[in-house]
C-alpha cells in the first residue's frame, strides 16, 4: 500500500506560487494549499495524535485504532512513546520517524517533523505541532510552516509562517520510507 503523501511538495497546481506571504502576516503565501490537511485534536490529550493524523492524513479514529492495536490503551490515561509513534506512522501510512532529538535551530530539521513545543522541564510536557519545509522551486526560495492541531488555536494560526511564535524543545523527523530496490 502506498503512503497517501509522500512529501514530494509537486506544486502542479500551484506553479505559480507566489513567494511573499501577502495572504496575512502568518499564513501560507499566497496561492501555496498545503499537502497536509490539519486534524485538530479533540481531546485535551491527543495533540500527537492528530499530529500524527495530519501527517498520515488519516482520523484521529484511524490513529486511535491503530495505537490501541499497538499496545496504547484506548481510554484512560497513556503516554505515546517514541517508538509508538513511529510504529503508528510506519503501519498507518509508510512513513519512518526517528527518535526525539533536542531541537536547537529549524534548519536541523528534515522536510517533515513533529515538534514539542511549550515544554515544561518541570513537569516534562509540552504538545505537538507539525512542522513543513517547503523546498524552494523554479527560483522561489525555501521556507516553512507549522501546522498547529490545537482545537483551540485561532484559524489564521492552523497554518502559519510565524515560527518564532514557537519555542521547540524536541523533534521527531518524519520522512516516507525508502523504497525496496528491485533485482
Amino acid at each position: 500500500m502506498a503512503a497517501a503523501w509522500t512529501l514530494d511538495f509537486n506544486l502542479t497546481r500551484n506553479e505559480t506560487m507566489a513567494t511573499s506571504k501577502s495572504a496575512t502576516h502568518t499564513g501560507l503565501p499566497e496561492g501555496f494549499e498545503s499537502p497536509l490537511k490539519r486534524v485538530a485534536m479533540e481531546e485535551r490529550c491527543d495533540d500527537i495524535i492528530a499530529s500524527i493524523a495530519t501527517l498520515s492524513q488519516k482520523s484521529l479514529a484511524d490513529v486511535h485504532k491503530m495505537a490501541a492495536q499497538l499496545g496504547v490503551p484506548a481510554v484512560g490515561p497513556y503516554f505515546i512513546y517514541e517508538s509508538k509513534i513511529a510504529a503508528i506512522l510506519i503501519n498507518l501510512a509508510g512513513l519512518v520517524a526517528t527518535s526525539y532529538k533536542e531541537f536547537s535551530s529549524y534548519g536541523e530539521l528534515g522536510n517533515a517533523s513533529i515538534l514539542l513545543v511549550d515544554y515544561d522541564e518541570i513537569t516534562e510536557m509540552g504538545r505537538h505541532v507539525v512542522f513543513v519545509r517547503v523546498p524552494g522551486q523554479k527560483g522561489s526560495p525555501e521556507w516553512s510552516y507549522i501546522i498547529d492541531v490545537g482545537n483551540w488555536i485561532e484559524p489564521e494560526y492552523h497554518y502559519t509562517t510565524a515560527l518564532n511564535k514557537y519555542k521547540p524543545a524536541y523533534f521527531i523527523n518524519v520522512t516516507p520510507r525508502p523504497q525496496a530496490k528491485g533485482k
